[in-house]
């Protein structure tokens, strides 16, 4: 099972390289693996465990369990690493396969860098047996120099045609006062709109809606004003 490391797990180990993670080659390695059956249940699992006495590990954890009476199969794992500065990321996921063919997944991860700035992340997908499907995300965090941000991400696909639809926002607040804020809404006709809002740290604004309608292109609207509320023309991009 060690070869079918989820990639969210890959990802965790990333930023733990990230954050200066560096086990060297003399680095203390357990591992553990056992199973069993009962009532029906058969559990698989397995730990893995690296710490090279400075302070810097990395760990995870995997149990697959198979339920002969419903056909179902749950996963559960785990992830974490920690730097020799006090960086660390902590990732867990919970999978379940059902008979008919539905799916439910959660996971988590959160991340704190070795200078004081935080990341949390949530996310969530449920296929049903008809091929209808789910799936959601929120990720929040303030960076060391105390800018705050967020996004969350809503999706949905339908049955038995496959539209999808969706929306996200996104915000940002600056450490000096800026903010950015932003909301995009996409449905299965085809068109896809963003509204969007930004303040300077000096009281200029922005206001704009970006709207994509499947086979006549690209619309664009957006008003601008100056720390003392006059409209002025929006800056462009070449």
């Amino acid at each position: 099972m060690l070869n079918n490391l989820s990639r969210i797990t890959v990802l965790s180990l990333a930023c733990a390289a990230a954050l200066g993670l560096s086990l060297q080659a003399s680095a203390e390695v357990r591992h553990a693996r056992g199973g069993n059956t009962s009532d029906g249940q058969t559990t698989h699992w397995h730990v893995t465990r690296a710490n090279n006495g400075n302070g810097e590990q990395v760990g995870h954890g995997a149990k697959t369990v198979h339920d002969s009476a419903t056909g179902t199969t749950t996963r559960t794992r785990a992830s974490y690493a920690k730097s020799a500065n006090g960086g660390t990321v902590k990732h867990g996921a919970n999978t379940q396969y059902n008979s008919d063919g539905s799916v439910t997944h959660t996971g988590s991860t959160g991340i704190t860098g070795p200078n004081g700035g935080t990341a949390t992340g949530q996310n969530s997908y449920t296929k049903n047996a008809d091929g209808s499907a789910d799936y959601s995300r929120t990720v929040s965090g303030t960076t060391a120099q105390g800018t705050d941000f967020s996004h969350t991400k809503d999706m949905s696909k339908s049955s038995p045609d496959g539209t999808r639809s969706g929306t996200s926002q996104t915000s940002v607040t600056g450490a000096n006062g800026g903010s950015y804020n932003s909301t995009t809404t996409a449905t299965g006709t085809g068109t896809m709109t963003r509204d969007s809002s930004a303040t300077t740290k000096n009281g200029g604004t922005y206001t704009g809606t970006t709207t994509y309608t499947k086979g006549q292109g690209v619309t664009h609207t957006g008003t601008c004003t100056d720390a003392q509320g006059n409209t002025v023309t929006c800056p462009t991009h070449n």
